[in-house]
C-alpha cells in the first residue's frame, strides 16, 4: 500500500515542479500573473490531477482521509475539465461563457490545493510528524487567505476594468495590469508562488512519510 502512496506523491511532486516551470515559461513575454495564453501549462496540470487518482483511499484508516481523497479527485477532474477555458477566455472578445468558466478554472485549482493540504496534514499526523502537519495547516491557510481571496478579487477587478474600458483582447491585460500599484503586483506574485512552493515541499516530504505506513 505504501508503494502506491509513494508513487502518487512522487507524481504530485514532479507535476507541481512542472507547473511552476510552465508558469515561469508562460509569463516571460506578457504579465507575470496571467501569462501567455497557451495550453502548455495543461500538461503538468493533467499530471497533477492524474496523481490524485493514484492516491490509495485505504492508505490511512481514517474516514476523513477517504473523504479528502475523493474530494481531491473531484477537484482534479474539475481542474482538467475547466483549465483550457482560462486561455480560451483570454483569446476571446468579451465572451461571457468563456470568462465565467475561466474564473471557475482558477477556483478549481485553488480547491485542489486546499484539499491536498488537508490530505497532507492527515498523512503527517498519521506518521507522527507534527512539524510537517503544522506546515500543511499553514500552507492551507496561505492558500485560503493569501491566494484565494486576493487573487480572485484582482482577477475580477481586471475583468471589470477591461469591460469598462472596452479592452477585450488579451494584449489589453498588459495595460490594465500596470494600472495596479507596484507593491500590490509584487504581493500578487508572492501570493501565487508561496502556496505552490509549500505544496511542492510538502509533497516531496510526503513520499518519505509514505514509507512509514506499513
Amino acid at each position: 500500500m505504501h508503494a502506491k502512496l509513494f508513487r502518487s506523491f512522487n507524481t504530485l511532486f514532479f507535476g507541481f515542479a512542472m507547473v511552476l516551470l510552465a508558469a515561469l515559461y508562460e509569463s516571460r513575454s506578457i504579465i507575470a500573473i496571467f501569462g501567455k495564453p497557451s495550453q502548455i501549462i495543461m500538461i503538468p496540470v493533467t499530471v497533477v490531477a492524474a496523481a490524485a487518482f493514484l492516491v490509495p483511499s485505504a492508505a490511512v484508516s481514517s474516514v476523513r482521509w477517504q473523504v479528502t481523497v475523493l474530494r481531491l479527485r473531484y477537484a482534479g477532474l474539475a481542474m482538467v475539465g475547466l483549465g483550457p477555458f482560462y486561455s480560451w477566455h483570454l483569446r476571446s472578445y468579451g465572451n461571457l461563457y468563456l470568462t465565467a468558466n475561466g474564473g471557475l478554472a482558477l477556483l478549481s485549482a485553488v480547491w485542489f490545493l486546499l484539499e491536498l493540504t488537508i490530505l497532507l496534514e492527515i498523512l503527517f499526523k498519521n506518521v507522527q510528524n507534527p512539524q510537517l502537519a503544522a506546515l500543511s495547516v499553514r500552507t492551507h491557510q496561505a492558500t485560503s487567505f493569501v491566494l484565494f481571496a486576493p487573487i480572485l478579487t484582482i482577477y475580477f477587478f481586471l475583468l471589470g476594468k477591461m469591460w469598462q474600458d472596452n479592452l477585450l483582447t488579451v494584449h489589453s491585460l498588459h495595460y490594465v495590469w500596470h494600472d495596479i500599484p507596484t507593491t500590490i503586483r509584487a504581493f500578487i506574485r508572492v501570493a501565487v508562488v508561496v502556496p505552490l512552493a509549500g505544496a511542492l515541499l510538502l509533497t516531496w516530504q510526503a513520499h518519505r512519510a509514505a514509507a512509514r505506513l506499513d
